[in-house]
């Protein structure tokens, strides 16, 4: 017994000499496989998120830079409109020599500055030739310096920005000038002075003082070379911290040169030079001081030269990952025993992930992610024309964040969704795909019933306006596309409804919501548009563009009078091509305006050609869209290839339709009277 109990013995020991390695050796690599696993996960967690985070400033960014834009050109259409209230048959007589008493005092000086400062400026100046103004504030001033109002007195609308170097609050806070040209009420509206106005504090301070996340997340305005105009307290404290040897600059491409590591592929060099060419870009990049990465947003305003420059420290957008990821590789390192708490761990990033991934932050439901997947696995297991893609857009929904705020915005979108949700069978599905973009998957219905249906959830949306004295309507763009292909791509059947959508916004036969279905036929026309659109400049180019005559009858006596000058364009590839393909395309595009001056000249051309050659010949007229009378100066071009080609007027004719006449019939006469 006792050889066998020895034998036992020197089995297990055997055993255990080999198993317990084994299983540390096991654990080890178990342990390294969750850890790594789990650093993995981090990784790719930390790229999602920042690639949320960029978009995130990226959106913040652009509805700020969308605010300010309809801010500045909102209090210059106020400066215009107070430009007209001005007297125009008295225009004060200009200073004497000396300078003393030569202007009229503008009346009710009192009453004006009140009307200035309630419009949120500083003071109205009534800016003669000279440069010198009378101003609302009694104050005595001479523009002659500032380009802005110059530019005014020579016929332009001006929003001007001057930046002034320095480390105070107020050299930080460059506020804008506008400026407008006066007229007199005569009919050549000869420029009799400026209207200028500064913007007070108060117009600034509703950007100056917004900020997100307790301040960790702002923005400033800055001129597309960079140089600084609206900066924040908060701003130039933590993000323009400069190193010892360097002074502060002025320009915020300098500073971040001198001060700033650059992360990413992205270099200053390369942002100034998007900035410049009037686009939009990001960059992510931290301080030595304080090694907190950030990522900024540069976004152009508008047609101005102003831009949106939104920062955001990473760590505040992803909420502390930082120090997740570290504890991450102190416990690869130092814990091999504790596999459970690792599986633990990994359990829970994993919930996190899926949460973030699948679900709307916003409104609670399915993130666009999980609503691909969903429909699309619906779609493919349904027949033909079993769903409807549905397409629903919140008109103007900006207007809302401008006016109530992120929170109550977001509020808003919870609101729509839920209720779109409540009429929901099961089988369907609903998300926020972006901003204020909703996608439906619905079973198909008949289309009355669709629109019945519509038109109750918008009612239901909107109940929330009965207790509201000022009421807040909202209101949709809708795009539907019934799914006859259920093997076309998400993304392919997404676009067909948007395309409905887009369609949609044409039509206001009801007062809260447009709907459109799709058609294919829309499909192949946008297509073969954007053929026509890439071939007409070349296609001028080349004359493909061919002039008929039709001749015009007189009915009285059967005899011809005259013709009409018709175009015809021959293409290569596509051969003759009727009008009623490419005309409508080239009122949209503005190129209707080339091709008109193109045709008038082959006229003038033929006219001349057979005056010269001894023919008899009738007069000749040349069709005009209505899109030239949206420039009052649109005839000289036309008089001055008359005068090239030395066609007789007499001969030559601009033909306009009677709708066209009576849309623009004030621009018509403008046009008409206008010195050539």
């Amino acid at each position: 017994m006792s050889g066998k109990k020895g034998a036992i013995r020197g089995v297990s020991y055997r055993v255990y000499r080999i198993l317990i390695p084994l299983v540390c050796a096991l654990l080890i690599a178990g342990t390294c496989f969750v850890v790594g696993a789990i650093i993995a996960g981090l990784h790719e967690t930390r790229r999602t998120i920042d690639s949320e985070t960029n978009r995130y400033i990226s959106e913040l960014s652009q509805s700020v830079g969308h605010a300010l834009e309809q801010r500045l050109d909102r209090s210059l259409r106020i400066l215009e409109s107070v430009s007209h209230s001005c007297d125009q048959e008295s225009v004060p007589a200009m200073a004497d020599s000396e300078g003393e008493k030569g202007k009229e005092e503008l009346q009710d000086q009192a009453e004006l500055q009140k009307r200035a400062e309630l419009l949120q400026f500083q003071f109205f100046a009534y800016v003669f030739p000279d440069g010198t103004a009378i101003c609302s504030d009694g104050v005595s001033r001479n523009f002659s310096g500032e380009k802005g109002v110059m530019k005014a007195l020579a016929g332009e609308s001006v929003i001007d920005v001057k930046t002034k170097r320095g480390k105070s609050a107020s050299s930080r806070k460059n506020l804008p000038l506008f400026a407008v040209p006066i007229r007199s009420g005569e009919k050549d509206g000869k420029i009799i002075g400026a209207l200028a106005a500064p913007a007070s504090q108060q117009w600034a301070d509703p950007f100056l003082q917004e900020y997100y996340y307790s301040g960790d997340v702002f923005f400033n305005v800055i001129k597309s070379d960079g140089t600084k105009v609206f900066m924040t307290e908060n701003a130039y404290v933590s993000q323009f911290n400069r190193r010892e040897g360097f002074e502060d600059s002025n320009n915020l491409f300098d500073t971040l040169r001198w001060n700033a590591e650059i992360l990413g592929k992205t270099t200053i060099e390369e942002i100034e030079e998007i900035t410049a060419a009037g686009g939009n870009s990001s960059i992510r990049f931290r301080y030595p001081q304080d090694g907190v990465v950030r990522t900024a947003h540069l976004t152009r305003v508008g047609d101005t030269d102003l831009c949106v420059w939104m920062v955001a420290a990473n760590e505040t957008i992803t909420g502390g990952f930082a120090p997740l990821l570290h504890k991450a590789f102190f416990l690869g390192g130092v814990i091999i025993l504790g596999f459970a708490s690792l599986i633990l761990v990994l359990l829970f990033f994993y919930r996190r992930n899926t949460r973030m991934l699948l679900t709307d932050p916003i409104t609670g439901g399915y993130s666009p992610y999980r609503f691909d997947q969903e429909a699309e696995r619906l779609i493919r297991s349904g027949a033909e024309g079993d769903y409807l893609f549905i397409s629903v857009n919140i008109i103007n929904f900006k207007v809302f964040n401008d006016s109530y705020g992120y929170d109550n915005s977001n509020r808003i979108l919870k609101h729509v969704h839920d209720t779109i949700r409540r009429h929901m069978e099961d089988g369907e599905r609903l998300t926020r795909f972006s901003a204020d973009d909703f996608n439906v998957l619905s079973r198909a219905i008949p289309k009355e019933m669709l629109l019945q249906q519509m038109e109750f959830i918008v009612k239901e949306i909107n109940e929330f306006n009965e207790s509201l004295s000022e009421k807040q309507w909202l209101m949709f763009h809708v795009g539907v596309y019934r799914i006859t292909d259920t093997d076309l791509p998400i993304v392919y059947i997404r676009d067909r409804a948007n395309l409905a959508r887009k369609k949609a916004k044409g039509d206001r036969k009801h007062m809260l919501y447009s709907c459109s279905f799709y058609e294919d036929g829309e499909r192949l026309r946008l297509r073969e548009e954007n053929v026509l659109r890439n071939k007409m400049q070349e296609a001028l180019k080349n004359q493909d563009f061919k002039l008929y005559l039709q001749p015009k009858v007189d009915i009285s006596s059967g005899k011809v009078c005259g013709a009409e000058a018709l175009v015809r364009w021959q293409d290569k590839d596509m051969g003759l091509i009727s009008p009623d393909r490419f005309i409508p395309l080239f009122e949209r595009t503005g190129f209707i305006r080339k091709l008109d001056l193109y045709m008038f000249e082959q006229v003038c051309i033929l006219v001349k050609k057979c005056l010269d050659d001894g023919l008899t010949l009738l007069r000749i007229s040349v069709n005009l869209s209505r899109v030239h009378l949206e420039d009052p100066e649109f005839l000289p071009p036309f008089v001055e290839v008359q005068k090239k080609h030395d066609a007789s007027p007499e001969f030559l004719e601009l033909e306009l339709t009677e709708t066209v006449f009576q849309e623009y019939q004030g621009k018509i006469q403008e046009a008409i009277i206008c010195p050539i």
